[in-house]
């Protein structure tokens, strides 16, 4: 079952050579797995935060603003200062 491979997932967000759009669509599949009950608010932001600090780590503007567009939607206080850090450093338009 996918939701059991999150090497899959995973692989699918950090693969530079994707369109950026099948990257976010990898991302946002977070948001339906916490829907069905198939992974935890919790896990889901940390797993995405992880995501985000590497795309700031790596200079990866592609992957930045979606991955705080998908972290947006669990409403992450404790994200804030990744997605802070995002921002200063220009990965992602204001």
């Amino acid at each position: 079952m996918l939701c059991d491979r999150w090497d899959v997932i995973d692989g699918l967000i950090r693969n530079r050579l994707l369109n950026e759009y099948v990257r976010w669509e990898a991302a946002q599949a977070y948001v339906y797995l916490v829907r069905d009950g198939r992974l935890s608010r919790d896990e889901a932001v940390e797993r995405l935060r992880q995501f985000l600090r590497e795309a700031i780590d790596g200079r990866d503007h592609e992957i930045a603003a979606p991955l705080i567009c998908v972290l947006s939607d669990f409403a992450p206080r404790d994200a804030r200062e990744d997605i802070v850090a995002a921002y200063r450093s220009g990965l992602v338009d204001e």
